[in-house]
């Protein structure tokens, strides 16, 4: 009987160490049920606690806590604001720059020398058409157009009387200068190809002679506007034609100076 009883409680006590190595084996694993139908997994429903007793449980928090401790990050905004607009340049007042149209009416004289021996000469009137612009202030280039009509010329060195009518016409390029932007004094030039027209009295046809021409003009315009002035101008005009007639080279040469009467838009 004493030894039944000893051999009964170390039964009991293996019995006893075997569950609870058992169950810390069930723990460690993640078993559910240990043996004897009790439950081992961690109580997940509280705060964890760690076995170490008054040590708080390292196991992150919730995904829904942890994303309402995160910062809430701000869409940015769409800048909708448009810069206020820059004032509108004004056109300079009383300043020679911008679109350039000049326009002169005058009269003069106007000399015309045929073949090196036929000559005639007398009074004419002469329009020109100056159109442009201005790469800088005071400045003014562009296309020009300048016209010498003179009537009833007597042409010197025949042997007959005649008269014609003698008309020089010349298209080219121009530039017209204002030494002071704001000033009325200004002074330039044209190059480009030219016309001489003779329209003898009698004759069948008309005499053309064509090659190239150029004229200088010195003047003054005086303000009468924001942008127009009036003024008066004397301009220097000369050109050299030739033409063929019957298998014969013919020469012309012409000079004239014009006092003008100018209106400006500049």
């Amino acid at each position: 009987m004493k030894y039944r009883a000893r051999w009964t409680r170390g039964l009991a006590g293996v019995t006893a160490a075997s569950a609870v190595l058992w169950t810390s084996a069930a723990g460690a694993q993640g078993w559910e049920d240990a043996p004897g139908g009790e439950s081992t997994a961690a109580d997940t429903s509280g705060d964890a606690v760690s076995a170490t007793a008054g040590e708080p449980s390292s196991a992150p928090p919730p995904a829904d806590a942890a994303q309402a401790d995160a910062p809430k990050k701000s869409t940015p905004a769409i800048d909708v604001t448009t810069p206020e607009p820059e004032a509108p340049v004004a056109r300079s007042y009383h300043v020679h720059d911008g679109f350039y149209l000049r326009i002169n009416l005058g009269v003069g004289g106007q000399a015309v020398t045929y073949n090196d021996d036929i000559t005639a000469s007398g009074g004419s009137v002469a329009l020109d058409l100056l159109v442009g612009g201005s790469p800088n202030r005071g400045l003014a280039i562009g296309g020009g157009l300048l016209a010498d009509y003179s009537p009833n010329l007597d042409l010197e060195g025949t042997t007959a009387d005649l008269q014609a009518n003698v008309e020089t016409g010349m298209v080219g390029v121009f530039i017209d200068g204002f030494p002071d932007p704001k000033g009325g004094f200004h002074l330039g030039g044209l190059l480009g190809l030219a016309n001489i027209s003779t329209d003898v009295k009698g004759a069948d046809d008309v005499r053309n002679d064509s090659g190239f021409g150029g004229a200088v003009w010195v003047g003054y315009d005086a303000w009468v506007g924001d942008e127009w002035s009036l003024g008066g101008l004397l301009r220097f005009s000369a050109a050299l034609g030739r033409s063929t007639k019957n298998d014969q080279d013919l020469d012309a040469q012409s000079r004239a100076l014009t006092l003008m009467f100018t209106a400006l838009y500049h």
